[in-house]
C-alpha cells in the first residue's frame, strides 16, 4: 500500500502517480480517456487491492451526475475520488496504530486496566514498537 501525508508533496506527486498507473491501466484502448464501471473497478482493484462495491460505485456516479451504465468517469474525476479516499485510509490506519499500542492483552479491544497502564506509565506503549 501507499501512504499519503497531507503537507507532503512528494508523497502527493507518488500517490497521484499511482493513480494515473492504475487509470491508465484500466482505460479500455478505444476510451483510453475515459474509465466505465468495468473499468473503474479494475482500476480501483489495482490500486486498492479490493473491489469497490457496486453500491459505493453507483452512488458516486449519481454525485457526479452521471448514468452508471452508459457514462464514463474522467481522470481527474478518478483522481478526486481515489485521493479523497487514499486520505481517509490514512487516518483509519492511524487510528488503529494508536489502538495498538495501547491494547496490552493484545484482544482486540480495550480494557480498564489497558488505559490505566497507558495513564501511569505515560510513554512507554508510545514508544514500544508495533509490528
Amino acid at each position: 500500500m501507499f501512504h499519503f501525508v497531507d503537507n507532503d508533496v512528494e508523497s502527493k506527486n507518488e500517490c497521484k502517480n499511482l493513480i494515473k498507473k492504475s487509470f491508465i491501466r484500466s482505460s479500455s484502448a478505444k476510451n483510453n480517456d475515459t474509465l466505465y464501471k468495468t473499468d473503474f473497478k479494475c482500476a480501483w482493484l489495482y490500486l486498492f487491492g479490493y473491489k469497490i462495491s457496486k453500491l459505493e460505485l453507483q452512488e458516486y456516479f449519481e454525485k457526479l451526475g452521471k448514468n452508471y451504465y452508459t457514462d464514463g468517469v474522467t481522470y481527474e474525476e478518478f483522481e478526486r475520488k481515489a485521493l479523497s479516499d487514499i486520505s481517509r485510509l490514512d487516518v483509519i490506519e492511524e487510528l488503529r496504530n494508536c489502538f495498538i499500542s495501547i491494547d496490552f492483552s493484545c484482544k482486540g479491544f480495550l480494557t480498564i486496566d489497558d488505559l490505566i497502564k497507558q495513564v501511569i506509565n505515560g510513554q512507554e506503549p508510545l514508544a514500544r514498537k508495533i509490528n
